[in-house]
């Protein structure tokens, strides 16, 4: 509970006497995982500087707390994980990355650029042979793009490249404001 609700000094105390911070909930998730998903920095340091947190530790679906980190846009806890011997290429279980969770979601480019630094694969693909590029462009996220392109993206993948939930959202909407005018 004192990680839920970002209380510092609480989690110190607890861990100061003794509790145990690789324990985990029903759903697999670590007090690491709570505090990454939540974003609060402070308490993500206290289990990593001691040594009682893995930042390799999977949940039910094999999800690693970057992985948690990326797909929430936090780039600086996303930099504390690698820089505590986290793998950037660590796939959780739809064989999914890192780089691929952070190129799923609007913003992320700066996240793009951080695990690309320390290694990610740019062309990395799931199991469903679908790219970060793939991901990113999929959402219109054109930041995103622009960063795996400038770190090598094969933008002659396999896949054809879908157009963009805006282009398609915008599609709908003209759609649908057809109909309307012709009734």
């Amino acid at each position: 509970m004192a990680v839920s609700y970002g209380q510092l000094e609480i989690v110190r105390l607890l861990l100061n006497s003794g509790a145990d911070a690789g324990r985990c909930d029903r759903h697999g998730h670590t007090p690491l995982d709570i505090a990454v998903v939540k974003g609060y920095e402070p308490i993500i340091s206290l289990p990593l500087d001691r040594g009682r947190g893995d930042a390799e530790s999977t949940d039910a679906v094999n999800l690693t707390p970057l992985m948690l980190a990326a797909a929430n846009d936090h780039t600086a806890i996303t930099s504390m994980l690698l820089e505590n011997g986290a793998s950037a290429a660590s796939m959780c279980e739809n064989t999914k990355t890192s780089l691929h969770l952070a190129a799923s979601h609007s913003g992320g480019d700066k996240t793009i650029d951080i695990l690309l630094h320390y290694e990610a694969q740019v062309n990395s693909q799931d199991q469903y042979h679908k790219t970060p590029l793939w991901y990113a462009s999929g959402i219109g996220n054109v930041s995103a793009v622009q960063s795996l392109i400038k770190y090598g993206a094969d933008v002659k993948q396999p896949r054809p490249l879908f157009p963009s939930r805006s282009e398609q959202s915008s599609r709908c909407h003209q759609d649908s404001t057809r109909k309307w005018r012709r009734h």
